[in-house]
């Protein structure tokens, strides 16, 4: 298989390469990553937990999130994204 553009433009520029490499270490290390791995870590635990009811024929569920939280499990037609409240 070919590679793509981008692959094939930082291996003729290595300068820019290095400068990309150094950018992602930074991404890949940061705080907000460890904030949003974590939070998916609890997500595949409640997953786990509740796979039964979650994957279940019939009346279909989804997770339920409130403030960055998972809170439970509910009515997939249901959880839809509230509207945020303006001049608050």
């Amino acid at each position: 298989m070919a590679l793509g553009k981008t692959a094939l433009y930082y291996r003729k520029n290595p300068k820019a390469r290095l400068k990309r490499l150094a950018q992602q270490k930074r991404y890949d290390n940061g705080p907000k990553r460890e904030k949003i791995l974590s939070y998916h870590r609890e997500l595949g635990k409640f997953r786990r937990k509740y796979k039964d009811r979650i994957r279940k024929a019939g009346k279909p569920v989804d997770v339920i999130h409130k403030n960055g939280k998972v809170v439970g499990i509910g009515d997939r037609s249901k959880n839809r994204a509230e509207p945020r409240k303006r001049g608050v």
